[in-house]
């Protein structure tokens, strides 16, 4: 509301600014609180110059205003106007009453001194009457447009003067303190004020007189009819062109159901403080309850380094698969078929040299020569089959490292190769990817160099492996289910030894794909606990963050990931030769 009202007065004051004929507004107090360009150019002085020197430019036959307050009839006044070059000149100043949209009452002056023009500018002045009307024809539909606003406003809406005077009460006003607006204007404000609030009211509002901007305050009232309410009000000074207090505008709403919440909140808080002991019952269940979530956390987290071994064991599992039925299928057919081969052969020979039909046909029938033949082959296929168990079995080994949980030496080739070899199903061409078209088998491109044993914890580090070697894969995957097939799928593995100070040497392995990639804010998140770009129940999280704890803290080394292109990523892994801590 405050606002609409100074767009107002802009706007009226943009327009009487830009009227020829010289104009200037008097309010109740006898100040000018405006100028046009038109007054200042016939006087010779800037706006405030004219403001400060009025007293001396305008006679004192021009400056009685109190009559036309009074009568509220338009006066025309003859005198001098003093100019700043010292020259004075005999003018007319037409003055009539108006009143702003609150009610206020000022005094609009018009220089008329047309019959001392000369009769070429009459025609000029005629038309700056016209444009003077036109003015105060817009001027009146502003003020009438404000006082809708302000009538109508759902905001409490009170004009009051420097003696603390009411001077506008707007119908939202009337409603909350039921005082009408002819009861309410031209009273003191402490008169509708409680009297165990008035002081304090008022010596809250006084600073109001002498300070601009906004000003917020929460204060207790009573209504006409007794009732005590709580209002929340907006204060907001009033300014005359040269800086002057001309009122205080309060804007206001009734919160008195608000502040009775409020209240109830601030008895319901009381209430909970009283109840010490079941929030001390209820502290000691959340500081039990904060344990057990701490040890579900490590246990998840050890769910999550173990969780490579399931993945080991999937690996395995497919691996394993033909061999196992060689051997777990064919054993017991081999026994049966040596031991009815050697009862037939000896039936056969013992009793019925010469077989009878019957046997014949048995003996057609079981195709005894193929199962002769058969036999060594069905006991070659098992030897390879067992052959194969023993590389899964040996590779298994090599990446638990269940027999070497110490500190040792170990060769980081080793636990990188059998890692692959047990993710090796995975690796293979197949459409686990969702893509109908069958994904190619992954290159894994291999670019090694010459590195000494490195001290580790050899099982902890093979966690690290197989982890960013799964991500990788599932990254191609996810690359090749989005449809990009103009792609070579490869993990290259890129090794080499640096020195990271003078006297301590360190390796490097560096692991890049080129799978879907990942987002700046996935990349900045990428070692946090528990996050993951997974569905529910796919991840948990942990896996990076597991393997950058054993990198960093339990091997003293760095694990980082690069993201250079849209495309792929590199994770590297930087660990010393020698652990100094533990050598």
């Amino acid at each position: 509301m405050i606002g609409a009202i100074e767009q107002t007065e802009l706007e009226l004051w943009q327009v009487l600014d830009r009227v020829a004929v010289p104009i200037f507004i008097i309010d109740r107090q006898h100040r000018i609180v405006f100028a046009n360009r038109a007054l200042c150019q016939r006087s010779h002085y800037n706006l405030s110059e004219f403001l400060e020197n009025v007293d001396r430019i305008f006679s004192s036959e021009l400056r009685d205003d109190e009559v036309i307050f009074q009568t509220g009839t338009q006066v025309i006044q003859s005198g001098y106007l003093y100019d700043a070059t010292g020259i004075a000149q005999e003018i007319s100043l037409v003055k009539s009453i108006t009143y702003g949209a609150a009610g206020t009452p000022y005094i609009v002056a018009t220089i008329n001194d047309l019959l001392s023009q000369p009769k070429a500018q009459a025609t000029q002045l005629e038309q700056e009457i016209q444009e003077r009307k036109a003015a105060e024809a817009a001027l009146v539909r502003s003020q009438q447009r404000l006082t809708l606003l302000i009538q109508q406003s759902p905001f409490m809406f009170v004009e009051w003067s420097a003696d603390y005077k009411i001077q506008t009460w707007n119908a939202t006003a009337q409603r909350v303190f039921g005082y009408h607006r002819s009861e309410a204007v031209g009273r003191s404000l402490d008169e509708i004020l409680p009297e165990l609030a008035r002081e304090e009211v008022l010596d809250q509002i006084a600073p109001l007189l002498t300070q601009s901007g906004v000003t917020q305050q929460i204060q207790n009232h009573c209504t006409q009819s007794g009732k005590a309410i709580v209002c929340e009000w907006y204060h907001y000074p009033l300014l005359a062109p040269n800086g002057s207090v001309m009122s205080i505008v309060s804007m206001g709403i009734d919160i008195t159901d608000r502040f009775r919440v409020e209240t109830e909140r601030e008895q319901t808080a009381i209430a909970l403080k009283q109840s010490e002991s079941q929030l001390r019952q209820q502290a000691q269940e959340l500081e039990t309850a904060f344990k057990q979530l701490q040890k579900t956390q490590a246990q998840l987290i050890q769910t999550e380094k173990m969780s490579s071994l399931g993945q080991l064991v999937a690996g395995i599992a497919h691996e394993i698969n033909n061999p196992v039925s060689f051997i777990y299928g064919n054993v017991e057919p081999a026994k049966q078929y040596i031991e009815d081969l050697l009862h037939i052969i000896h039936l056969y020979q013992t009793d019925h040299p010469v077989p009878s039909d019957r046997v014949a046909e048995e003996i057609e029938d079981a195709d005894l020569e193929f199962l002769r033949h058969d036999l060594f082959k069905l006991l070659d296929s098992m030897g390879t089959g067992a052959e194969r168990i023993r590389d899964i079995v040996r590779s298994l080994r090599t990446f638990s490292r269940h027999d070497e949980a110490d500190l040792k030496a170990v060769d980081l080739y080793e636990g990188i190769d059998s890692t692959l070899m047990l993710l090796q199903h995975l690796l293979k061409s197949n459409r686990a990817s969702g893509n109908p078209i069958l994904r190619p088998t992954i290159q894994v491109v291999k670019h090694y160099t010459t590195l000494p044993k490195v001290q580790c914890f050899a099982g902890l580090l093979n966690q690290v492996f197989i982890n960013i070697f799964s991500n990788a894969i599932e990254a191609i995957n996810d690359r090749w289910q989005a449809e990009e097939m103009d792609f070579t799928p490869t993990i290259e593995i890129q090794t080499s030894l640096f020195q990271e100070t003078k006297s301590s040497e360190w390796v490097r392995v560096s692991i890049s794909d080129n799978g879907i990639g990942m987002t700046a804010a996935t990349h900045s998140r990428l070692f946090d606990p528990f996050f993951t770009t997974k569905p529910i129940g796919q991840g948990s999280g942990l896996g990076l963050s597991v393997s950058y704890q054993i990198v960093s803290e339990q091997h003293g080394g760095r694990l980082k990931c690069d993201r250079t292109s849209k495309r792929g990523a590199t994770f590297v892994i930087e660990i010393p030769v020698k652990q100094l801590l533990w050598s």
